[in-house]
């Protein structure tokens, strides 16, 4: 019974809702004299929305009379516009073996080992990651696991500072006078 009801009442005041049909939408290679639908002669370009761009439609069109859409589309390489490569993040390289280093310096999961937190750190800065750098140039300065070089703390931590890190460039000064110090050991341990 309330099938034949609902099928007899529009669809409209059965639902609440306003209901649109499905109208055709047909995609074409030039501008059409006529619409595609109803062949009536009123269709008329409209402007293309934001995502009729990213579609890639270089043309829309509308009837008036029966709402039927045809559009035009451009040649994908075109009418896309080329996304620029992604922004290559320092902190990403090298992460995996600054974690491992990070572990092995903190006994976190695996036996602490300073040697290998430094092979670890090592690895990671030279593939570009900042913290590795830092915690390189910490692993020399304070001689963790490596034997301590103020030349090569001052290098790590330099290169650290030059990408921000923060600890880095708190530390770059305090290194400095120390790097100083070192050359000036180094010239006058030097036979004349």
């Amino acid at each position: 019974m309330f099938a034949l009801l609902t099928a007899r009442l529009p669809l409209t005041a059965v639902s609440g809702l306003e209901v649109q049909e499905v109208l055709p939408q047909v995609i074409v290679h030039q501008p059409p004299k006529e619409c595609p639908s109803c062949r009536c002669q009123r269709i008329e370009q409209v402007a293309l929305s934001s995502l009729d761009k990213l579609r890639g439609r270089i043309a829309r069109f509308h009837c008036p009379k029966c709402s039927a859409k045809a559009y035009i589309l451009g040649n994908s390489e075109k009418s896309r516009p080329a996304k620029p490569p992604p922004a290559r993040d320092p902190f990403l390289a090298g992460g995996y073996e600054y974690l491992l280093g990070n572990k092995y310096s903190k006994g976190a999961q695996v036996p602490q080992n300073d040697v290998l937190a430094f092979e670890n750190y090592l690895a990671s800065a030279k593939l570009g990651n900042p913290h590795g750098q830092f915690h390189t140039g910490l692993c020399y300065h304070e001689g963790k696991g490596v034997a301590a070089d103020p030349m090569l703390a001052y290098y790590w931590v330099g290169r650290a500072a030059e990408q921000g890190q923060g600890q880095a460039v708190r530390l770059l000064p305090e290194l400095e006078h120390l790097f100083e110090h070192a050359q000036m050991e180094h010239t006058c341990a030097e036979p004349s």
